[in-house]
């Protein structure tokens, strides 16, 4: 009885940590806009110039 209580004991205290430290818990403020992905791979190289002028026309509709 002692072993499942000590479980328990374990789980409630790490869960919190791990919920609240995930980036599913991020506040609608630290969200970045759709804009803002693609301007960061079209830094990174991942789209050229005429995808990113494309698709940042498609979202600003």
């Amino acid at each position: 009885m002692m072993f499942v209580f000590g479980i328990l004991l374990i789980v409630l205290i790490i869960y919190p940590f791990r919920v609240f430290d995930s980036p599913v818990s991020m506040s609608f403020n630290d969200r970045r806009s759709a804009v803002d992905i693609l301007r960061e791979r079209y830094a990174l190289g991942e789209i050229d110039e005429a995808e990113f002028h494309q698709r940042r026309q498609e979202l600003l509709r």
